[in-house]
């Protein structure tokens, strides 16, 4: 109760902050002083908005990557050898040292029979142990002859995972070697030093290289001390530090074959071995493709903008069409030429040449240049490990203060499970736990629950955080260490996710995740996320042989981690975490580290972008291949890359010399765009779509961030993963992390040399052969299902954990309104302050899909219509379940219910976009001016049915639409809110004449505003004799003017007569001005007097004498039409003349201007319309006798400023005449 009443008490707080801040900016008396209202504001909600914030990407530390191969050269100096790596001090009970301790020190003990961190003595060790009959030289023979080479650097694995997956280091040999040697009770131990290889061996050790160097960087890269010997300028040997076994065997006389007793130590090195090499299945020599014309088709068919920087209109259809035509000639040829065959018959063979020891050797197989001591255990330098801290806060994470701290060693951890779950607090927290988990609630009050972060081994507990609320924010670090480098990646979770770190050690066998999946219950949402990272890497591992393969490259998985989580979607209120749900998976790859070695630069670049771009899809396909969803539903950057192409939308490639062209033309978060600027400023370039993407609930951009020379990169979807997601069925939410019963298979590689011949032979624009890769890798993670090349070892398990399988999880889905856009409608320009923008469809947009609209944030533009125009409308519907396996195979039938009309329409559903659309003719519009406003807006009701009889409600949309009488006249060209809000906005008018009558009732009561509340004075502050408007297009833009901008004398003229031919009105502009000319100007234009509008004081007469201009009136203003300034700051006083209250204007009492030398009026059926001060005239004589005071003109013996004023006398001293223009000007 306390936590509630707390989580209330600061909800309201901030609410009431909010809320004086909002106050404040209504309340602010100018632009300056609401701008810092606006600031305060801002800097109120931004730190309590910081929940699913983009998370910060580092271009220089991209997560698929290449090791640099910068490791220190060998140790020749057997002092300094043994200085660097010492043996570990022998325990003696004795302070003294006797001659005969140092022999019993060469002789064996009981700790080089015991096992380690390393030397793990396991059944399966034993029982190999047993079956090679505890022989000496039958355990080297089998080690040598089953354990492929890996050229890599430490304890990676240890000897049960070396034994699993049949290859390993020369560390993770020994350790095999001598657990085999230990379960047999010989004793065993380690031996470290530098050797001498002959290069060609050395060459066909690492994999059958072709040249020294590539020999050397392939060592150099799995961090192995190495340097080259030349003689007569070419390698002829190499020299690395390197570790053996050593074994006390009874040596004499059988050299091991009969072991009895221990004589000896014999040195033994089941690592070093040569192989046969033999190709795969010859698939390119029996199909044969034109891979140059394929790519030529693709290239000539698209859009390239070289200059620019982008790539649209790829034929996706045809690269489908020529792939899958592909596979169906291979599937047969396979069929027919190896039938039963399996994925691992593709690749090219590497054969282990047999050893065949009848006995052990005395030596080595190489030279040894110095050797250090021997070891029992290993050094724990010499070991992988694996570190996870977890932080409170990001200051906490700077600081490295941890909240949660452990280091595992990577022989330790093997392939079991290594995640974090968070656990209640305390027993209390258990029980509230419990009891909203069991309630009848769709959601968890997060808020009321404090969480432990528990870090597990399988289920066996490692270490525990300290306490956090669920729902918050924790922050972490992941590190790999090598005994010469360190891999750290830092990541945010939510309290209350469920989350594995999926660590491959080395490459993950298929065999390995089987026997995972079969010893282990996998239906826990611990286990399928563990489930989901071995299938990534597994398959990721198998692809990736395939690809080196085809490119000709030799590559080995490095140590590499990712995050694979049932994250917990938490709802934020100002900060405060009040309700969450499970309803995704998602993968995030923290490091992806291969060691690559290439021919070629454009063979390494290419291997790594295809090796990239499969990496990618397989962050959203592994998860619908486990949990049995439809391909393409998984979201990742290459399935975002597949949606861009299918919607035609531009791909850029963006790089330092176009960064500043690109940039503008990109419509993506600034998150996004923050990424793209660092890493073009960090020596990458950037592959990204032009404009987001809707994929499902989930809207962004995919976008890959690449090194231009390796290749090496970051597959990023928006929000910072490196990696995908998928969110589940509605019917599989859950308020515990997801669990579901898994279907188990491999990914098939249906295509495995259409990689050769398209990646290879693809000489075109990286943008395409981008496109062509992920195609590629759409079709290579096919489920095996689809093919016959089967797994034998595979199983299936096709039902979710309540016994249904996933395409059952079916829900007769629902549609709500989700879009709306009218068609055969007015163009509107929205006038606003400073910009008058064109509405455009669709104008009604319900982006959180809730039913309720919020603006900003949603869309409900304001819709025209003339009278008598048909009202089509085009509507689009969500469809929740947000996925439906397989399309919706019965007919949809929309209704829509409004003013007038009660319809309905067949339905088109979209499968690609999870929507359904409708296209209606809803109504012909009667010749009436109608006007659908925020208090009475049109009201859509949706329905939806799919037997056509009963029909279900998919929402209400609601719209604002404004119906004229009739066409607009021709003269407007352009129909600005305004201008249809003053034609409609007072509706029932049937006629022109009422139409007239209906619109000059906004002119009449002085108090003119635009569409959006913004008043226009007559003359206010900073208005300026007439405008000469040259067109209408030119006159509009004073709807562009800010807030409360002043119109001119023929402003409001024109916006009356403009609001009229929106109605089809034809009405007559006249301008007034006084009939007395005065003289003529050089060009011989009248000069006339000026006219003086009501009311004015005479406060004196300057000439008494004189029968006409007997006053004289001041002013101080180079334009003498204008009144202010007063002269001599004595208000309202003009020389004898006193400004007094008379006409008032629009939105003013005293209008500014009241000595003008032209006024302007409008003429509609005998009727004179002032709309500037909201007068009617019957005719001219009544607006000479009610407005007008009298005349001014200027003193000839005066300065300028000085003028001569006199009464208004009778009727005809103005002049009326009607333009003839359609409007007051043009």
């Amino acid at each position: 109760m306390q936590r509630h009443t707390e989580a209330v008490a600061r909800y309201r707080s901030e609410m009431d902050t909010l809320l004086n801040n909002l106050d404040a900016i209504d309340a602010a008396t100018d632009n300056e002083q609401r701008r810092r209202h606006i600031d305060k504001a801002l800097k109120h909600l931004k730190p309590l908005q910081n929940q699913g914030k983009h998370a910060p990407f580092d271009p220089n530390q991209l997560p698929f990557n290449i090791p640099k191969g910068e490791v220190r050269p060998p140790i020749e100096d057997e002092k300094e050898l043994k200085r660097r790596f010492p043996a570990k001090p022998v325990k003696v009970a004795t302070t003294t040292l006797l001659p005969d301790m140092l022999k019993v020190a060469q002789a064996p003990d009981s700790t080089d029979l015991e096992p380690t961190e390393d030397v793990q003595i396991t059944p399966p060790i034993e029982a190999l142990a047993l079956e090679l009959e505890h022989n000496p030289v039958k355990i080297y023979n089998w080690v040598h002859d089953n354990i492929q080479f890996i050229p890599t650097y430490g304890s990676i694995q240890g000897s049960q995972m070396t034994l699993e997956t049949k290859s390993g280091n020369a560390f993770d040999t020994a350790s095999l070697l001598i657990a085999l040697l230990r379960a047999s009770g010989i004793h065993a131990r380690y031996a470290y030093g530098t050797v001498r290889i002959p290069i060609n061996q050395a060459k066909n050790w690492v994999g059958g290289v072709t040249s020294p160097e590539a020999a050397m960087q392939l060592f150099g890269q799995g961090g192995i001390p190495t340097a080259g010997l030349a003689q007569g300028g070419v390698i002829k040997f190499l020299k690395l530090e390197h570790i053996w076994v050593e074994a006390w065997v009874d040596f004499f006389p059988s050299r091991g074959a009969r072991h009895k007793t221990g004589d000896s130590w014999v040195p033994m090195d089941a690592s070093f071995k040569q192989y046969e090499f033999s190709a795969g299945m010859d698939i390119q020599g029996n199909v044969p493709f034109d891979a140059e014309g394929f790519v030529d088709q693709i290239v000539n068919t698209a859009q390239i903008n070289e200059d620019e920087g982008w790539v649209s209109d790829i034929d996706l259809q045809t690269i489908r069409t020529a792939l899958n035509n592909y596979q169906t000639q291979w599937q047969t040829d396979l069929d027919n030429r190896h039938p039963g065959a399996t994925l691992a018959d593709m690749l090219d063979k590497q054969t282990i040449k047999p050893a065949n020891r009848p006995s052990l050797a005395a030596a080595l197989p190489y030279d040894l240049i110095a050797k250090a001591d021997t070891w029992t255990t290993l050094p724990d330098h010499l070991r992988h490990t694996v570190t996870l801290k977890f932080y409170n806060s990001p200051s906490a994470q700077h600081l490295d203060d941890p909240s949660l701290n452990y280091t595992l060693s990577l022989p330790a951890l093997n392939t079991q499970r290594f995640g974090v779950t968070y656990e209640p607090a305390t027993e209390k927290d258990a029980q509230t736990l419990n009891h909203f988990i069991t309630a009848d609630t769709n959601t968890l009050p997060v808020y009321l629950l404090n969480l432990k972060p528990v870090l597990k081994r399988n289920e066996a507990v490692l270490s525990t955080g300290s306490v956090i609320g669920m729902g918050q924010t924790q922050y972490y670090t992941i590190t790999l260490k090598n005994p010469h480098h360190v891999h750290s990646a830092k990541g945010r979770v939510t309290a209350g996710d469920e989350i594995v770190f999926g660590v491959n050690s080395n490459e993950i066998p298929l065999s390995v995740v089987q026997k995972r999946f079969n010893s282990i219950n996998p239906n826990s949402a611990a286990e399928n996320l563990h489930q989901m990272a071995l299938h990534f890497w597994a398959e990721h591992d198998f692809l990736d042989r395939l690809t080196a393969q085809a490119y000709q490259v030799h590559r080995l998985r490095m140590p590499s981690v990712g995050l694979f989580s049932a994250p917990l979607s938490v709802s934020y209120s100002f900060g405060i975490a009040r309700n969450g749900i499970y309803k995704n998976r998602q993968i995030d790859v923290k490091l992806n580290l291969q060691s690559v070695v290439a021919e070629t630069e454009s063979a390494l670049f290419g291997y790594m972008s295809q090796s990239g771009i499969q990496g990618s899809y397989l962050e959203g396909s592994v998860i619908e291949q486990l949990f049995k969803y439809t391909q393409g539903r998984g979201l990742s950057a290459t399935q975002l890359f597949i949606e861009a192409t299918e919607q035609n939308i531009p791909i850029y490639l963006v790089t330092e010399e176009n960064l500043e062209r690109v940039l503008p033309q990109l419509a993506v978060h600034q998150e996004v765009i923050t990424d793209i600027v660092n890493a073009i400023h960090a020596g990458q370039q950037v592959i990204v779509p032009q404009r987001e993407i809707i994929h499902d609930n989930w809207k962004g951009t995919g976008y890959i961030i690449q090194d231009p020379l390796t290749g090496a990169g970051a597959y990023l979807i928006e929000g910072g993963l490196n990696g995908g997601l998928l969110e589940s069925l509605f019917c599989e939410y859950s308020k515990l992390p997801l669990a579901q019963q898994i279907l188990i298979l491999a990914a098939a590689v249906i295509m495995a040399y259409l990689v050769a011949i398209v990646m290879v032979h693809a000489v075109m624009w990286i943008r395409a052969g981008m496109i062509v890769r992920a195609e590629i890798s759409r079709i290579m993670a096919l489920p095996m299902t689809t093919v016959t090349a089967t797994v034998p070892e595979m199983v299936t398990a096709s039902t979710t954990a309540d016994g249904r399988g996933a395409d059952d999880c079916y829900l007769e889905p629902s549609l709500k309104i989700y879009k709306v856009s009218f068609e055969n409608d007015i163009t509107i320009y929205k006038d606003k302050i400073g910009e008058a923008i064109e509405i455009k469809d669709p104008v009604w947009i319900d982006l959180n899909m809730d039913g309720q609209i919020q603006i900003p944030l949603d869309k409900n533009e304001r819709v025209g219509y003339a009278g008598g125009s048909l009202m089509k409308v085009k509507a689009e519907f969500s469809v929740s379940p947000p996925y439906v396996h397989g399309p919706i195979e019965n007919d949809i039938r929309i209704g829509v219910i409004g003013p007038g009309f009660n319809l309905s329409g067949l339905g088109e559903y979209h499968p690609e976009h999870e929507l359904v659309s409708v296209t209606l003719p809803l109504k012909t519009w009667e010749k009436q001016t109608q006007f659908f406003g925020p208090s009475n807006p049109m009201s859509l009701s949706w329905s939806y049915s799919f037997d056509g009889v009963t029909y279900h409600s998919a929402g209400v949309s609601e719209h604002i639409v404004y119906v004229t009488l009739a066409e607009k006249l021709e003269y407007l060209d352009k129909v600005y809110l305004t201008l249809l809000h003053l034609a409609t906005s007072n509706p029932g008018a049937t006629t022109k004449a009422e139409a007239v009558e209906k619109t000059w009732s906004l002119f009449e009561n002085l108090n003119f505003k635009t569409w959006d509340n913004r008043k226009f004075l007559y003359y206010g502050t900073g208005a300026s004799g007439c405008f000469d408007y040259q067109s209408v297009t030119d006159f509009l833009k004073v709807f562009e003017l800010p807030t409360e901008s002043s119109a001119p004398c023929d402003g409001f003229a024109n916006i009356f007569i403009l609001s009229l031919w929106l109605n089809g009105i034809t009405p007559e502009c006249v301008q007034v001005y006084p009939e007395k000319i005065l003289d003529y100007d050089e060009d011989g234009k009248p000069i006339r007097e000026f006219m003086l509008v009501n009311n004015w004081e005479v406060i004196n007469t300057s000439f008494p004498d004189r029968n006409t201009h007997k006053w004289k009136f001041q002013l101080h203003e180079e334009t003498a039409s204008m009144m202010p300034p007063f002269p001599n700051n004595n208000p309202f006083v003009y020389g004898d003349l006193k400004s007094v209250d008379g006409i008032a204007g629009q939105n003013i009492n005293q209008p500014l201007e009241k000595a003008f030398s032209q006024h302007y009026l409008v003429t509609v059926n005998g009727d004179y319309y002032d709309p500037s001060y909201g007068l009617l005239h019957d005719s001219p004589e009544e607006f000479e006798e009610n407005a007008l005071f009298g005349y001014i003109m200027p003193d000839p013996y005066g300065t300028y400023d000085d003028f001569l004023a006199r009464k208004h006398q009778h009727a005809g001293e103005v002049i009326f005449e009607t333009t003839t223009t359609p409007s007051c000007g043009f």
